[in-house]
C-alpha cells in the first residue's frame, strides 16, 4: 500500500506576513498616496476609498489570524481611556467610523497595559458587530470605582464555529487574560452581544509605578 509521506510543520507566520501582510501595506499606501490626488468633488473618489476600505479590512482580518497563530508579545505602557477608545474608532474604516459612537466617562484616567493591543481588540469586536447589522455600535469607557470599564454594545454578533468572528471572541478573551484584565458577554432584548471588559485600577497604577 503505498502511504503518503508526511510533511513538516511549518510556521504560517512569517509566510503569511511575506505573502500577504507585506504586500497589502504596499497597495495600502499606494491608494492613500493616489486618493490625494484626486480633488474631494472627483467622481473617481468614491471607489477609491471604497478599494482602500476593503484592503484595510483585510489587512485588520490577516492581523487576526496571524495573532490567532501566535500571541503578539505585551508590551505595557501608561495611556489614557480617552486614547485607548479614540485609537480603536479612528482604526475603523470611514464607513464603520461614523456608526461607532464612543462615550468617554473620566477620560484621563490612566492604565498601565498594551493600549495598542486592547485597541485592535476593541476595533475587532466593532467590526465584526457592524458587519452584521445596519445600525450602530457604542463603545463607552468609564471609570467605576476601583476599576476601569470598556463596554460595548452591538445590535448582532453571530459567532458559528470556524467562523473569523469566532476567532475574534476567542481572541478577546485571551489577550484580555493576558493583560489581568476581565471579559465578560452577556446579551439584552435590544442587543445581541453586550460585551465588557474592566481592569483593576490598582494593579493598574502598581505596575505604572
Amino acid at each position: 500500500m503505498r502511504t503518503t509521506p508526511e510533511l513538516p510543520a511549518v510556521d504560517v507566520h512569517p509566510c503569511l506576513t511575506a505573502a500577504l501582510r507585506t504586500p497589502l501595506a504596499v497597495l495600502r499606501a499606494s491608494l492613500e498616496s493616489l486618493s490625494h490626488r484626486f480633488e474631494e468633488r472627483d467622481p473617481r473618489r468614491p471607489q477609491l476609498e471604497a478599494a482602500l476600505s476593503q484592503v484595510t479590512r483585510i489587512q485588520h482580518n490577516l492581523q487576526t489570524v496571524l495573532e490567532g497563530e501566535r500571541a503578539t508579545p505585551e508590551r505595557p505602557l501608561a495611556c489614557t481611556l480617552q486614547e485607548i477608545v479614540k485609537s480603536a474608532v479612528q482604526s475603523l474604516v470611514p464607513q464603520q467610523r461614523g456608526r461607532c459612537l464612543a462615550a468617554i466617562e473620566a477620560g484621563d484616567t490612566r492604565l498601565c497595559v498594551d493600549g495598542p493591543l486592547l485597541a485592535r481588540t476593541l476595533t475587532r469586536l466593532v467590526e465584526a458587530g457592524l458587519d452584521q447589522c445596519e445600525g450602530s455600535a457604542l463603545l463607552r469607557t468609564r471609570r467605576s470605582g476601583p476599576h476601569a470599564t470598556f463596554t460595548l454594545l452591538l445590535q448582532r454578533f453571530q459567532a458559528s464555529p470556524g467562523s473569523l468572528e469566532a476567532l475574534i471572541e476567542e481572541l478577546a478573551r485571551r489577550d484580555i487574560a493576558r493583560l489581568s484584565g476581565q471579559f465578560e458577554r452577556r446579551s439584552s432584548r435590544e442587543h445581541e452581544a453586550i460585551f465588557e471588559i474592566s481592569f483593576p485600577l490598582a494593579v493598574a497604577s502598581e505596575e505604572a509605578a
